[in-house]
């Protein structure tokens, strides 16, 4: 039975990826250092050997390691779910297809203890599958999962808003900005939920010294996964500006977006093909992509009878990525 409470849990919410979960907890348990913490797994219906996986590597594992089994909630509520179950006085999220550097957790606290931080993010460095790293663009590295925001240890702000495959938080801060939105099952509920810290006044800071890598599998550098996720994001991008100002203001960055995607964009296409920059036509279709999801959320949320679009908002999901896309698993 478990009696001495943890200082941190460590959430890792997991869907069919025993493959990369394996590496990812390996890397959890593999921290250098002496700070008291818990690993809880959040196995969200997986139909794999996922809770083969963690039942065995809980047995020998140094560090306590709970699993919690769900049937298909959706990433938001299993993060709800993690933060109703953990036992730490902070809460770390971090994603199941990462590989952490050996003093991330310890680099985490010491920014927070360092600054009064309550919520901290760090870097999200990306880690491909082939010998070389291809040529993409900043756009293209963002929209796969990078996060870097300079060398310096600063304050967040809404351009450098901490995601869940790298951040720490007091769990005491969910009494007060509630929980991960349930209905944001396309994706960007931590966003949305850094957001809403950020605007409430809670301290959130940035340290370029905790590190984790995004592993990239040779799938997610196709065009089809790029459009699938930049239409992801930006569908996610106006729900968002929807809750937090209104169908009216929403609009404002919607219109911005689509307008520049049509005008300024198009152009820089263009010049992309002539001088034969693959990575910058790439950002551009990126931008372009994120646009269309912008302008069909942002008409849905205006005109739901109208722009009803269930066939293609169900084909966004965030977990649909498993079978979407072949090499997923």
């Amino acid at each position: 039975m478990l009696t001495k409470k943890p200082l941190i849990t460590v959430i890792v919410c997991t869907y069919n990826r025993e493959r990369t979960l394996e590496t990812a907890l390996h890397s959890i348990l593999g921290q250098e250092t002496d700070i008291d913490f818990e690993i809880m797994v959040v196995n969200d219906g997986s139909t794999d050997r996922t809770h083969e996986l963690i039942h065995r590597i809980a047995i020998s594992a140094i560090r306590p390691l709970r699993c919690v089994i769900t049937s298909g909630i959706g990433i938001p509520s299993a993060r709800n779910l993690g933060v109703e179950e953990a036992r730490g006085e902070w809460i770390a999220f971090f994603d199941d297809d990462q590989i952490a550097d050996r003093d991330w957790l310890r680099e985490m606290l010491q920014a927070a203890q360092e600054t009064g931080a309550e919520i901290v993010g760090g870097v999200r460095r990306l880690q491909f599958a082939g010998a070389a790293p291809p040529a993409l663009g900043p756009l293209t590295r963002e929209v796969l999962g990078e996060k870097y925001y300079g060398p310096h240890v600063d304050r967040s702000n809404r351009s450098t808003l901490a995601c869940t495959g790298n951040i720490l938080m007091k769990k005491s801060l969910f009494d007060r900005i509630g929980r991960f939105d349930p209905h944001m099952r396309l994706g960007m509920s931590d966003i949305d939920l850094a957001r809403r810290a950020l605007d409430a006044g809670v301290s959130s800071w940035y340290t370029p010294r905790a590190i984790v890598r995004h592993l990239i599998p040779p799938y997610r550098l196709e065009e089809s996964y790029l459009k699938w996720t930049c239409l992801r994001v930006g569908t996610s991008l106006a729900r968002i500006n929807h809750e937090s100002w209104g169908p009216l203001r929403m609009m404002g960055p919607c219109l911005l977006r689509v307008g520049h995607a049509l005008s300024i964009n198009a152009v820089l296409a263009g010049l992309a093909k002539l001088v034969g920059s693959k990575a910058s036509l790439l950002d551009r279709k990126c931008y372009y992509w994120m646009a269309e999801g912008s302008a069909r959320m942002a008409l849905h949320l205006l005109l739901p009878r109208a722009f009803t679009q269930e066939a293609f908002f169900k084909r966004l999901e965030f977990r649909t990525e498993r079978t979407a896309f072949r090499s997923a698993s």
